[in-house]
Order: C-alpha cells, then sequence, then structure tokens
C-alpha cells in the first residue's frame, strides 16, 4: 500500500503535497457503519477495495451551518506544528437541514457518492464528510496528502476567517 501511494503521488506531481506520516490507513467495515461528520485539513484519496461506500459532502462554505466541535483555529494550528487533526461536528449528516440533530436551515445540499470496489475518491482539504459502510463488509484505503504550498495558504485563510 505505501508503494501505491508514491506512485500516486509521482503520477500526480505537484498537485499534491508531501505524504503525512502514518498513511495509508486502512478501514475495515462490518457493513453499515457510520462515520461522524468531519473535515480533515489534507488532501485524501479514498480507494474502495472491497464493498461499498456512501461519502456525503458538505462544501467548506458550509461550516457555520454544520457546528464544528472547537472550531477552525485548531485545525490550522495544528496542521502548522506537523499535527493532522480533523475537525468534528455534532450535526447527524445524513439527517435533513433544518431537523433536529441535522445541519442548520439554508445549509447547502450534500451531495452523496457511492463508491463500489474499485473506485477512488479525491477529497481537498476542508469538505466536510460523513461516511456509510454499505450492507456488507468493506474495506476501504485512505492515503493523505499535505496540501501544497499553493492550496495550503488558500485554505488556512478560508478556515481563520
Amino acid at each position: 500500500m505505501q508503494s501505491m501511494g508514491k506512485q500516486v503521488q509521482s503520477q500526480l506531481g505537484a498537485e499534491l503535497g508531501p505524504a503525512i506520516p502514518n498513511t495509508p490507513v486502512l478501514y475495515l467495515g462490518a457493513g453499515r457503519q457510520r462515520t461522524p461528520l468531519h473535515f480533515d485539513p489534507t488532501e485524501n484519496i479514498s480507494a474502495v477495495l472491497h464493498g461499498s461506500k456512501t461519502f456525503r459532502l458538505f462544501p467548506p462554505a458550509a461550516s457555520s451551518h454544520l457546528r464544528p466541535r472547537g472550531g477552525m483555529l485548531p485545525a490550522a494550528v495544528c496542521w502548522i506544528h506537523g499535527i493532522v487533526p480533523a475537525v468534528y461536528s455534532d450535526v447527524n449528516a445524513w439527517a435533513p437541514a433544518g431537523s433536529p440533530g441535522g445541519p442548520d436551515r439554508g445549509c447547502p445540499d450534500p451531495l452523496d457518492v457511492q463508491l463500489e470496489a474499485g473506485d477512488v475518491l479525491y477529497l481537498p482539504p476542508g469538505w466536510w464528510h460523513a461516511v456509510a459502510g454499505g450492507e456488507a463488509p468493506n474495506m476501504t484505503v485512505v492515503y493523505g496528502f499535505a496540501p501544497s504550498p499553493s492550496k495550503g495558504a488558500r485554505y488556512f485563510k478560508r478556515w481563520l476567517t
């Protein structure tokens, strides 16, 4: 898996920053598992190896409707110091906007992306996502990359304003 990450990085060249420590990460699910809504300050490439997963995506502009826990500043500061945290939300990403526990009314509609074995998804930094496993057991490998210098400054400015 490590060599696959290096191959991806060599093919995409300057579009990705360096691989972050402790990646790739292998996620195994028994089926119908879900992650909480969160975003990562890194560029991620998720490849489904077995089964299926649905990614529910919200753009960074939806942040004010998704009630981030702990704010945006800690993620940007930690990333600068080499720590790669995720920023989480208590919002139920699968609930309709304006409903109890769901995103605030006025939140942009989410984009649902269904991935099957062999599919790959690129997820830019700052994109909110919750992931639901399909009915059957599933396996996904995620490669994380620091944003390239040209992108990094734009993302930090967005998080800090």
